[in-house]
Parts: structure tokens; sequence; C-alpha cells
């Protein structure tokens, strides 16, 4: 992990809002050579579109009150830059900014490890009535930034904070619109209350300071220590501390006059003079430096939403689609530490679920869409984190010999662990996993699946950017260990001349055969053999994979109310005990990509019979299943997306997240659909607009398809137009399904010139250059 420099950074006046220095940290997303020529043209109309999805309460969000705060997603506002994460909050009279790491778990215990809370800001009154109870707040996911309005001693406030990206910072800006000065009080504290977690405040001259770290017991594996420290610039303050480990500044802000708070956050796993660097971080900003970080902030902004966007002209489905963007640059970011379930910002020592990175589809969901939005760095953290569980995945197998096991339905059964005996090789993943090698949860539910369920991002990635070094030295090594599993774990061919074995699709079953088994088999050994074949490596060992896959089961089906539906496995064959659940049975169409719109009509036709039966949409996992599997099996497309809009409208919170049962960053996920809708690749071939209702507009710019095609497109309702095609890749061939059925596709590159094509019936393939940029029309 990168290590990073935290600073919060509070300024009590107007900043400089001028866009536009570039800086060197980064966007945080593969820069794209489309991205600059293309992208300032569609500015402007992004600023309006986005303007206008802000997230908006006209009362302070609930679990931002100290004695409500939730252990699953907040209601606050949330600001964030991939590894520091802000919730800001309060009440009518009160700022309260709760500071969470990525990187701040704890060492794995019994019950595995996970995220604490870190501490926060808050600007109060220091004495005196809190008359008045005006109040509003704003998140602008265009400039991610959040503006509040209070009011403290009668006195009119109005505050307006960011998180910088080029560093760890958070700037407040805070004026009055009233006459009257009012005295403020900032208090800079760390969680405290909990004992195993060490607290404490102090002072260094005018810098406040506080600190916090997980348990330093014996059997800890790691110490994580964090130090949070603040000044004020540009005032004159009185500091001290209290008993509840806060430190407190207090300063008179006057109309008209800017002051400056900035607080900075040092620490790590195994660091000791966290509170050393946090102070001497902190005294380093200038009100100026704070200021400068305006600008670079609003240009990573602007560089992120410029890598791609769409139009589907639905007020409800655009903002959750921004929305969910928003979020998720804000929570993952090459360099940092991964998310967990609910992101950045925590704020309880005993996050639901251990807020781990569940590995059967929770923690993976977020970047369904991220690829297909050509942002793919956002996957980085949570691929590194699957890769750096690699040895803990090999030594697991024996660990699982050495634990006993429990009834079928335990955490780890004792049918499950005589499945994995210690000869098996390859990889055996929990169901949750932490950073840095650790266990989220000591946690199987007799799946076998997670580690084959994790290199879905690694994959993808791979997929839509190719990188040879990254296949060769990362991939396919990783996939070599998955295939080496199920080899052993499915054995020999028993009588009827297939492979078996015994999973769960859904936790805690334990059957034969089991639907998402035999995707997580298929996806790997599929993939294992393509790549094998283009690395030249392993040829001996193909042939045993073929056989694997040849004589796989079927995925399973059974009769309910008169129609086939696919099944959970062939051990439950009654469909009715799923009826309403998590859509597990249909997660071999996606992510695994085993059926799509070029499968046979009975396939796509038991899908979708599949997903009416089941009837999940609103259930609490399923945001970020139901609706992908649809818009790649043909779903009729206008009762798609009412479906996907009546669940935003009914779930969707102020700050733009879904509520769900599930986890809350996975509610992101559901913009793979929207995307898949507008253009999917399926074997090798572009489709535009492949499951879109007729008579509805739409456009996209800069979709990224798989090889590395980035695509761009408008549809009025019932014709295609305006289609460019950008080789973001070492250029090569590229086969696009003619969106004008009956008429020739013509193709033209930069310069206007005719490039040549090949036709197969309706499927066109012309060659591209690195770079280069083309023209689709009739």
């Amino acid at each position: 992990m990168k290590r990073r420099t935290l600073l919060t950074a509070i300024t009590l006046a107007p900043l400089a809002s001028a866009v536009g220095t570039a800086h060197a940290d980064g966007t945080g997303a593969t820069a794209t050579r489309a991205a600059t020529a293309d992208g300032d043209a569609d500015w402007d109309t992004l600023g309006n579109l986005l303007s206008g999805y802000a997230g908006h309460w006209t009362s302070p969000p609930a679990t931002t009150d100290p004695d409500r705060l939730t252990n699953k997603m907040t209601d606050g506002a949330l600001l964030g830059n991939g590894e520091l994460g802000v919730v800001v909050g309060g009440d009518r009279n009160t700022l309260r900014l709760y500071l969470g790491k990525n990187d701040f778990w704890t060492s794995p215990g019994a019950d595995g490890a996970h995220p604490i809370a870190l501490g926060g800001l808050t600007l109060r009154k220091v004495s005196g009535s809190d008359g008045g109870t005006a109040y509003e707040m704003t998140q602008d996911i265009l400039n991610a930034e959040v503006r509040t309005e209070l009011t403290v001693n009668s006195v009119p406030v109005r505050t307006h904070t960011f998180v910088a990206d080029s560093a760890d910072i958070v700037v407040t800006e805070v004026s009055t619109t009233g006459t009257a000065e009012v005295r403020l009080a900032l208090d800079a504290w760390t969680k405290s209350g909990a004992s195993q977690y060490p607290a404490k405040s102090g002072t260094e001259g005018s810098t406040l300071w506080a600190e916090r770290s997980t348990e330093s017991a014996s059997s800890s594996q790691w110490v994580s220590r964090m130090g949070l420290a603040t000044k004020v610039i540009g005032a004159s303050v009185s500091t001290g501390t209290n008993s509840t480990g806060t430190s407190i500044a207090v300063f008179t802000l006057k109309p008209g006059e800017t002051v400056t708070i900035v607080s900075a956050v040092e620490g790590g796993r195994g660091v000791t003079d966290h509170v050393s660097r946090a102070v001497a971080t902190a005294n380093a900003v200038t009100a100026a430096s704070a200021a400068d970080l305006s600008t670079k902030h609003r240009h990573w902004w602007k560089q992120y939403w410029l890598k791609s966007y769409v139009r589907v002209y639905d007020p409800s489905l655009e903002k959750y689609y921004y929305g969910s963007q928003y979020l998720l640059g804000s929570s993952s970011r090459r360099g940092s530490t991964g998310p967990g379930l609910w992101g950045p910002w925590g704020t309880t020592d005993t996050p639901e679920w251990n807020g781990g990175y569940f590995l059967n589809y929770n923690a993976l969901a977020p970047y369904y869409g991220a690829f297909s939005s050509n942002r793919i760095d956002i996957a980085e953290p949570m691929i590194q984190a699957v890769l750096d569980y690699r040895s803990t995945g090999t030594a697991n197998i024996a660990r699982v010999q050495t634990t006993p096991g429990g009834a079928v339905n335990s955490r780890l059964s004792q049918v499950f662990k005589e499945s994995v005996p210690a000869s098996t090789r390859g990889y055996l993943y929990p169901v949750s996993i932490g950073p840095q090698g650790a266990s989220g949860e000591w946690t199987f539910w007799n799946q076998p699946t997670n580690a084959s369920y994790a290199a879905v991002p690694m994959v993808d990635k791979y997929e839509y950017a190719p990188d040879t070094g990254f296949l060769k030295d990362t991939l396919y090594p990783y996939l070599l260990e998955l295939a080496n599993f199920w080899e052993d774990y499915t054995g020999p061919k028993e009588a009827d001349g297939k492979y078996h074995f015994m999973g769960a699709a859904y936790e805690q079953d334990w059957a034969k055969d089991d639907a998402l088994g035999l995707a997580a088999i298929r996806y790997v050994l599929t993939r294992t053999l393509k790549y094998s074949e283009q690395l030249g490596a392993d040829a001996s060992r193909r042939d045993k994979w073929k056989d694997i896959l040849s004589s796989l089961p079927d995925f399973p089906t059974v009769s309910y109310n008169g129609k086939t539906v696919y099944n959970r496995d062939y051990t439950n064959t009654d469909f009715s005990t799923i009826v309403g659940r998590t859509i597990c049975n249909l997660e071999f169409i996606h992510p695994f990509g085993h059926l799509d719109l070029e499968s046979s009509e009975i396939q796509r036709r038991t899908a979708i019979d599949t997903l009416d039966a089941i009837d999940s949409w609103n259930q609490g996992n399923n945001l970020a299943k139901s609706y992908g599997v649809a818009a790649r099996v043909g779903y009729p497309a206008a009762s798609l997306q009412a479906r996907l809009k009546s669940l935003i409208d009914s779930k969707m919170r102020s700050n733009l997240s879904v509520e769900q049962e599930g986890g809350g960053l996975e509610s992101v996920a559901a913009t793979n659909a929207i995307n898949a809708m507008l253009m999917q690749s399926i074997n090798g071939t572009i489709r535009l607009f492949p499951n879109y209702p007729a008579g509805q507009k739409a456009h996209f710019s800069r979709l990224r398809s798989p090889g590395g095609f980035l695509i761009s497109a408008d549809y009025d309702g019932s014709s295609v137009s305006n289609v460019s095609l950008t080789a973001d890749n070492a250029g090569g061939p590229v086969t696009v399904l003619n969106p004008w059925p009956g008429r020739t596709m013509k193709v033209t590159d930069a310069a206007g010139a005719a490039v040549g094509t090949s036709q197969n019936n309706d499927r066109y393939t012309f060659t591209t250059t690195a770079g280069g940029t083309y023209m689709l029309s009739s």
C-alpha cells in the first residue's frame, strides 16, 4: 500500500474556485488518449448535468448524531479520496466531520480483522443558546464538495468541505452572512470509550493532537496507529483538552475574515511516530497551500468525470448512475487500501459483518461497472487485496485440517473440511478477507468458490485493458493455482462420465453441482486454457482442462409453475425455497458470463422466466445482481428500466447511496446494468444499444469494451448515429455488429479516409492503429 499523508484543512472564508492547473498526483484512473481531445468538449454538458444531481438535506442526517451512529451505511454526506473518507453531518447548530481510513484495521483475532473508526472534528458554539433552526446541506458531486448552512448562537454560518486528491487533505470553508462575530470551538478527537483501542489527546504549542490505535495484545499480528493533529491559521486561539480524549481550540470568526484550520492524520500499520508526524504535517500547511488544493481537487474530479458519461434522459436513473460513480471514485483509488463493505465511512468500531471484503460478491460488486465506465484503476485496491492474500490462501488448506469442523450450517463444516484434504493444491479463500493478507472472518459457509470469484476483477482488468506483462506475471499464475484447486476438488470422473462436486450456491447449503460452483469452475478453466494458449504455457495440461469443461453437468434447472427455471443445484429441487432470495442461482450469467445475448433463445427465455419466478428485484442483495443479469439476457428493456427506477426511487438516500440489506458500497453496482443496456461486447463483437427501450433517447461517450476500445454513440429512439471508436490499446482488429441492419456500415478514420472492412453477415471487422479514432456510419 502506498503510504500517504492525510491532512484536514478547514478554511473559514470563500476558496478560489478556479478549475484547471494540472498536478502530478494522477487521476486514479487509466489515462486514455481520447480523454483530452473529446472530453473538454463535453465538460459544459457534464457541468450542467451533474450540478442537477446533488444530494440535498433540509434536516440533519440522523446517523451523524453521536447517539445514533450506525454500523452500516451512514446517511450523512460523503466525501473521500480513496483512502480517507469523511462523513459530514451534525445538527442544526453543529458541524461534525467523521474521519475514517480504509487502512485502519485491527489485527486478525478469533473473529478476523475489521476496520475501526478513527475520529473527527466538531465545529460548535463555545457557550450561549442555540437559537435558530435554519439548516441545509448539499452534496455537490460535480466538484465533490459538501456545503452546509447552520446557525451558531443565532449567527448564520455557512461551511464548504472537500477532500483533496493530491494529498490526504480535507478543506472546509466557513463564513458568516451575518453582521455579528461568533465564538467557535473546534474539537479534534479520536473515538474513545473502547479500552482495547487506546485513545488520548494533547496539545503542542497551539497545535491540537489526538491519537488512537488498534489492540496491542501479545496475540496481535500487528498494531495500527493513527494520529490527528490540528492547528488554526489566521486567528488567535486558546487551546486545551478535556477528559474524553478531545483537544479543543477556541477562536472568533468575524464577518469577512478568513480562518484556516488544518488537521493532519498520519499513521498506519507498525507506525510509532504517528503523532509527531501528524503535528509536523499540520504545521507545514499554509492558507495559500490549502487554497491551491481546491484547484487541484477540481481538476482531479474533472478528469474523473470526463473518463466517460452516459445519458438515458431519466432523472432517477441518471442521479443513481452519477451518484454511484461519485461514491466509487471517493472510496477506491490506485495506491490506496481498498474499501470494506461500508467504504471509508464507518463511524463505529463494530461494522456489520465485520466490514470486510466479502468475496462471494459484496466486495467485488462495486467494480462491476468500473471497467465499462473506463475507470479501470478504481479496482486496483481490491485486486491488490486479493493478491496479498495468496500465501494465506495456500496456508488455509492446511489450517482447515487442524481446525475442528462443525455442523453443515457452521462456519467451517466437517463435510467441507473433508472435501479439501491437505493434499489439495491452489488457493482456499474464506468468504471474507481483509487487507494485507488478513482474514476478515474465518468463515467458509461451504463455498470453495471465493478465490475464483475474486478473480473476476483481475480478469476484467486484463480483458478491458490488455497488458501482456500483467497477464504473464500476475493473472495467469493466479488462475493456474485456481485450476490446480479445481482439478483436485472435482476429483476423477464418476460413473456417468461427469465430474461432480459438493458446494453451496447459497451460504450454508451443501449440495451437488451447485450453480455457483459450476460457474466458477467453467470461468477459471476457460480462461486458464485461453491464456495458456496465448502465452504458449502449460500445453501438457490443456487436455485435462478441456476434459473437465466438456464433462461438467449443465447448469441445473427445474420446473416451477409450468416453466423451466434455473435452479440453485442438483440436490435442492424445490424452487419455491429460493423465491424472493438473492439470485445466487443466476450469477453464472453475470459476473461469470456463461449466458448472453448470443446464447440460444431457449437459454435466454429460461433466464428471463427465472428472474420473474424468483421475483427478487427489490431483495436487499440484488441491486448488484438482478439488473446486470437481466440486461445480458435480453429482459424486456422498458420493464427492466422501470423496475430499476422503482427501486431507486424508493431506496435512494440523500447521499445518493441506495439502502440495501447487504453491503453498503455494493449499491453502486447497477451502473454496470445501465452500461450493458447501452453497449455490450459479446464473444468479441461490440453491440450498440443491445437492450435499450425503443422510443427512448440515449447517449454515451467513451464507454470501454473488452479489448480496450472506447465507444461513443447516440440513439434517438429508433436509429443510431454519431458512432465513434477509439483504440485505447496497441491497435488491431475490432468487430462491430452493424447498428443499421439492412444497410452497409462504413468506417472512416480521423482524417475522413475510408477504412477497409470485412463482413460476416452483420458483423463488420476492421483494423485499428494504436490511439486511432474511427467514425462508423451507414
